[in-house]
């Protein structure tokens, strides 16, 4: 979130992006920068996108990623891009 308000007193304009389960995380900050004044928002696409998932997975449930790590399946996942400017 901070870091979402710093980009904007640099540039006038964000691109907020996630994919998967990222996606609400990505709706919330935006709606965050959006109901506090701090920014408008412009645009907003939603897509699905294929990704290659690196392996093995560690007990945790979460994929590694190393130096070395071999490649997975693709999978295809939803994905979600929001454009954001300076409220001005």
């Amino acid at each position: 979130m901070s870091l979402a308000k710093r980009a904007l007193l640099v540039h006038e304009t964000l691109e907020l992006s996630g994919t998967g389960t990222a996606m609400a995380t990505t709706v919330n900050i935006s709606e965050v920068l959006h109901n506090s004044g701090v920014a408008r928002r412009l645009k907003t696409v939603t897509s699905m996108v294929q990704v290659q998932e690196f392996g093995p997975m560690s007990a945790d449930g979460f994929g590694t990623l190393s130096m070395g790590a071999q490649p997975g399946k693709t999978v295809v996942k939803p994905k979600i891009q929001i454009w954001m400017s300076v409220q001005k």
